[in-house]
């Protein structure tokens, strides 16, 4: 009898054991994102405001955060700017959504340190496509990240 294959390496896990935090202030936001994320077979939980966000990245391991730019308090471009900033989460993918979604504010997100931007409202399929490519990425060795 064949020997049962070794367990894969974390480079090559599927995405679906993929740990997503959603930050965004309007419920029914985090309820869509949540939703299509979970179909797609990955763990999703959803905070409301990037304060509780930091709380929820202190308490456990999260994979990639999909973060809303206009957020009460502590805007999504000040929450990333943050999290570069921190030697534990600064290598975490973050997709930023806005419902602007011009060549001004997808140059605006990237140099807070998004790595993707997704305008809303937003394609279900574009979304998890996306995610999936931040999360391939976020897995690849420093030298052959592009």
């Amino acid at each position: 009898a064949p020997l049962p294959a070794p367990p894969l390496p974390v480079s090559q896990l599927e995405p679906t054991a993929a740990r997503v935090l959603i930050v965004d202030d309007d419920e029914g936001v985090r309820t869509v994102v949540c939703s299509v994320l979970e179909s797609g077979g990955y763990r999703a939980a959803a905070v409301a405001s990037a304060e509780e966000a930091l709380d929820a990245l202190r308490a456990g391991e999260v994979d990639l955060i999909v973060l809303d730019w206009c957020l009460p308090g502590m805007d999504g471009l000040a929450f990333c700017r943050r999290l570069r900033q921190d030697p534990m989460l600064r290598d975490t993918p973050v997709l930023l959504m806005s419902s602007h979604c011009s060549p001004c504010e997808l140059s605006i997100a990237l140099d807070a340190g998004a790595d993707d931007f997704v305008g809303k409202p937003f394609r279900a399929p574009e979304l998890g496509a996306r995610i999936l490519g931040l999360l391939r990425r976020s897995q690849l060795p420093p030298s052959r990240r592009g």
